[in-house]
């Protein structure tokens, strides 16, 4: 069989068309995708998935809100997804305020790596 990529594209956005509710992960294209498929030769993240988008993957977003390859989520992904890109981008924010984020402890006073000595 061969993919090409605009079929691989077009699946993609049709799935997506079909099923309400149903998104591409933040920072996906189907056109970029359909490569990878393409490459890979079918799904290309669970070996034996012959297509993609495959057959599983509404069953796996019924049971994981996304699919194997994190190309399809739904709406509580999404919201999961939001909390921790906000939680990393407070974190890595240069002088930003690490407290209340989600990014841990700050160091102990004095400790110039930032590794806790262990609780006797």
């Amino acid at each position: 069989m061969v993919l090409l990529q605009g079929e691989v594209a077009q699946a993609i956005q049709k799935l997506l068309e079909e099923n309400p509710g149903l998104q591409l992960h933040p920072g996906r294209a189907p056109e970029e995708w359909s490569l990878l498929v393409i490459k890979k030769g079918g799904c290309p993240c669970v070996p034996g998935r012959d297509k993609c988008p495959c057959d599983e993957a509404l069953d796996d977003i019924e049971q994981l809100n996304h699919c194997r390859c994190y190309l399809f989520c739904n709406e509580a992904y999404l919201k999961i997804y939001d909390q921790v890109v906000v939680k990393r981008r407070r974190a890595k924010a240069p002088g930003g305020d690490r407290q209340g984020t989600g990014a841990g402890p700050p160091p102990a006073a004095g400790d110039s790596q930032g590794v806790r000595a262990k609780a006797p």
